[in-house]
């Protein structure tokens, strides 16, 4: 094999190795619990009400 397949596959196993380390790090929302903009409901119930405290 050349450098260049040995580089690649380096690359690739230390890819997999840090994206699975990222994955278990972020905590992901259920896509069915979003609304259009991104937001659980509650977020955006919580969003509204410091949106009306802070310009009413």
């Amino acid at each position: 094999m050349s450098s260049e397949g040995l580089s690649y596959f380096d690359w690739s196993l230390g890819f997999r190795s840090n994206a699975t380390e990222s994955n278990s790090k972020i905590t992901t929302k259920k896509k069915a619990n979003l609304n259009s903009i991104g937001m659980t409901s509650d977020d955006f119930k919580q969003h509204l009400e410091k949106w009306k405290n802070n310009n009413l």
